[in-house]
């Protein structure tokens, strides 16, 4: 069997044995929102979670699901509601 890395894929005593083993949990943070059409909406956690991944891999540890905040991009960076995504006018 393949070795798991994510938590989100491991059955609760494959998580336990791993942590119980010593395994350190990486926490991937990021925002979603909105980038333009050439990006996803989860590109901020997206990336993060991918590092997280290649660290995991390299480390043996476990990457807990991540952690998003945020809703939209600030209009002055180039987002707000200049791009279709949720906002506070629309959620």
């Amino acid at each position: 069997m393949t070795k798991r890395y994510q938590m989100a894929e491991m059955t609760s005593p494959e998580f336990a044995a791993r942590v119980a083993a010593g395994a350190p949990v990486i926490v991937p943070t990021g925002t979603t929102e909105q980038h333009g059409a050439h990006l996803p909406l989860g590109v901020d956690f997206l990336l993060p979670q991918a590092i997280a991944l290649d660290v995991a891999r390299a480390t043996d540890a476990i990457v807990a699901p991540p952690l998003t905040f945020g809703y939209k991009s600030m209009p002055r960076s180039g987002g707000g509601p200049f791009f279709p995504a949720p906002s506070a006018s629309t959620a």
